[in-house]
């Protein structure tokens, strides 16, 4: 971790189950490398769990911290930008009565805390369908996926997708795979942040390159048969593509409804700022019938 801080020099950084029943400055300082760092933290329960989050103390202000059943809240502002924004570092153990107290407790937040800008992040151990999770076992094959979803698709929270790997944990066996790991993101963080995921993009599995890999490797398969390792790669690289197309459709949508609703709410009180002017200067302030005058 202390490798990875150095390294890409964060504003905020999180980590889930720790497996640390205790934190202190010492801690946070041998890992940031500096001073400037301060952080929550959420411990263990036995061996399994923990949370820290960690940030830069020059670049962020934090005003307010929450330690929730499975989660650390971390609420504050961007120094440089005066951006307001909470971020909530998820770890769930493998229960579905935690999560759905999770997500409760999260929409009562989100509700309460509307305007700032929302990031949920960590590991939920719970998936979005079937797809997302390989197993032998059929266990599972009831498993409900309605309240996560619903939590999601309620709050309009883009999750943004995975770069190059369809799954996060994987069984030692190799035959049991799910995807536990998320950033879900607000409407609000999408208007402030516009290009993160361009930048998420860059980095991480490039759309462009991507797309000429793909082009190469049609090339290749039109002179001869693609290598089994081709084929992979091939299918890995189709599914990135749409990946990042569906994001980029729905983060356009969000924004342009995040847009409509600060215009709208405008023009709403404009449309009924004319139609009190017109309402008044059309209203009947007397009438005069065969002289005699009424006052309305």
């Amino acid at each position: 971790k202390k490798r990875l801080i150095s390294g890409r020099r964060p504003d905020v950084f999180y980590i889930q189950e720790t497996k640390l029943k205790v934190a202190d400055d010492v801690l946070g300082r041998s890992l940031w490398g500096s001073e400037d760092v301060s952080y929550s933290f959420k411990p263990s329960v036995g061996a399994s769990g923990g949370i820290l989050t960690m940030w830069d103390t020059s670049v962020v202000d934090i005003c307010m911290t929450l330690n929730l059943s499975n989660a650390l809240i971390v609420k504050g502002t961007f120094m440089k930008n005066n951006v307001d924004f909470i971020f909530a570092n998820v770890y769930v153990p493998c229960d579905n009565r935690g999560c759905e107290l999770l997500w409760n407790e999260l929409s009562v937040l989100i509700q309460r805390h509307s305007t700032d800008a929302w990031c949920v992040l960590g590991d939920s151990n719970v998936v979005r369908s079937c797809k997302e999770r390989r197993s032998r076992s059929t266990i599972n094959g009831n498993e409900n996926f309605t309240p996560f979803n619903n939590f999601i698709d309620g709050y309009y929270l883009i999750d943004l997708p995975l770069s190059g790997r369809n799954f996060t944990w994987y069984h030692e066996d190799g035959l049991s795979m799910s995807r536990l790991d998320r950033f879900l993101l607000s409407e609000v963080w999408i208007y402030v942040f516009p290009n993160c995921s361009k930048r998420l993009i860059r980095e991480g599995c490039p759309i462009i390159d991507a797309k000429n890999r793909l082009a190469a490797l049609y090339n290749i398969g039109e002179g001869r048969d693609l290598l089994l390792e081709e084929e992979a790669e091939l299918h890995c690289l189709s599914a990135d593509i749409m990946a990042f197309s569906k994001l980029q459709a729905s983060m356009v949508w969000q924004k342009s409804r995040v847009t409509w609703l600060k215009e709208g709410d405008a023009n709403y009180k404009f449309f009924h700022g004319i139609m009190s002017s017109t309402r008044r200067s059309n209203a009947l302030i007397s009438l005069n019938v065969n002289g005699v005058t009424i006052e309305g």
